[in-house]
């Protein structure tokens, strides 16, 4: 990489114009990590509510909801300040590659 895009790249770093390619990939884990475990609840969560059914579209509405209501919740989560940069994330990831 030529020296001007690194000090670019280490200017941007500094007023908090890029992140760092690992921060992205923890942040990424630890949030597929609340969604998979959120998603693995849900049946201990609802077991008995859907038991007592017999109405298939009802249980399906019950999952649904379930489900949906759980991305909005791991949503939340999501760290607002990688996501909300993604075209710099892009920029990390391209500086760290050339």
């Amino acid at each position: 990489m030529e020296k001007g895009k690194i000090l670019e790249a280490k200017a941007k770093a500094e007023l908090g114009e890029l992140v760092s390619v690992e921060e992205v990939k923890i942040a990424g884990y630890n949030n597929a990590r609340v969604v998979r475990d959120n998603l693995l609840n849900i049946p201990d969560r609802i077991e008995f509510q859907l038991a007592s059914l017999d109405n298939e579209k009802k249980i399906h509405e019950i999952l649904l909801n379930e489900i949906r209501a759980m991305l909005k919740a791991a949503n939340v989560s999501f760290d607002i300040t990688v996501v909300g940069n993604f075209d710099r994330v892009i920029e990390a990831i391209s500086a760290t590659e050339a």
